[in-house]
């Protein structure tokens, strides 16, 4: 990185890597940034290549010292970010199919909502069974058509399963559609009897916003020869010590009180006095 063309800047010049929200990552990296791992505290920046070593040791600016420190993280981290925030769950958005059902001289186009895979079927069906509040039986193919009408699927491969409840079957596909209402993956869990049919409730999620931990340090590159720091209550900045400004000046402060001109104030202050002088007639 480039040292700043400038007197003094603040101290975030110094950093290595940007730091992210979830926003700017979307607007960066062009998706969502991964879901906030409540196991691990917030880290809101990342190397772009995996450190050597087991572990990747770096300074960074303690706020609070104000000065640099040593940290050191696993390097299987170090390109990790972990966001807090809000995951958006992709939408449950079954794919649509060619298949109709064919009666006489007409065709009806199937409804992709009531299609899924077998293997969807079986894991459902195990995933229901596992809660213990259902009388879960077999898993089969259901047939809504009869009689002159049947089905052309066309290569379609999903089919009208359905599951055995207490006595009753249910589509496969609605259950699932019932499940994924918040995005698929978002979490919760079931509840109902073999009377109700399996219902799904969405949990709370702990995004991260509210977390008391602090944030894993980003960091920053040391100062160079021709940097200092510059403290006050307000900000921390670096000052170029090779650049003439009011944190750097050049004209000693007789006063002694660590303050002092630039070279251009001075001049201008000399200008000022000769102009009062000549107005006072002294």
């Amino acid at each position: 990185m480039s040292q700043p063309n400038k007197p003094y800047y603040g101290i975030e010049e110094l950093l290595l890597f940007p730091r992210h929200t979830r926003a700017t990552y979307l607007a960066t990296f062009g998706k969502q940034a991964p879901k906030w791992d409540k196991a691990k505290q917030i880290k809101r920046w990342a190397t772009k290549d995996k450190p050597e070593g087991a572990n990747y040791g770096y300074d960074y600016f303690d706020p609070i010292k104000t000065s640099f420190q040593i940290a050191n993280i696993p390097s299987s981290e170090a390109q990790e970010f972990n966001l807090p925030g809000k995951f958006d769950y992709p939408k449950w958005m079954p794919a649509p199919t060619p298949a109709v059902v064919v009666g006489g001289s007409s065709e009806q186009s199937v409804n992709a909502d009531w299609l899924s895979t077998k293997e969807e079927a079986d894991a459902l069906a195990l995933e229901l069974a596992e809660t213990g509040f259902f009388t879960v039986g077999k898993v089969s193919e259901s047939q809504f058509v009869s009689g002159t009408f049947r089905y052309d699927w066309r290569g379609e491969t999903r089919r009208q399963w359905a599951i055995r409840i207490g006595g009753d079957d249910h589509t496969v596909s609605l259950i699932l559609k019932r499940k994924h209402a918040g995005g698929v993956g978002a979490p919760g869990h079931w509840f109902g009897n073999d009377m109700s049919g399996p219902m799904w409730a969405r949990d709370t999620e702990d995004t991260g916003d509210m977390d008391s931990r602090p944030e894993i340090p980003a960091p920053y590159r040391q100062l160079l020869a021709n940097e200092r720091l510059h403290i006050d209550p307000f900000k921390v900045l670096v000052v170029r010590t090779d650049i003439e400004s009011e944190l750097n000046p050049t004209t000693p402060d007789p006063a002694g009180t660590g303050g002092g001109l630039t070279t251009k104030q001075a001049a201008q202050l000399e200008r000022i006095d000769l102009a009062v002088i000549e107005l006072l007639g002294r």
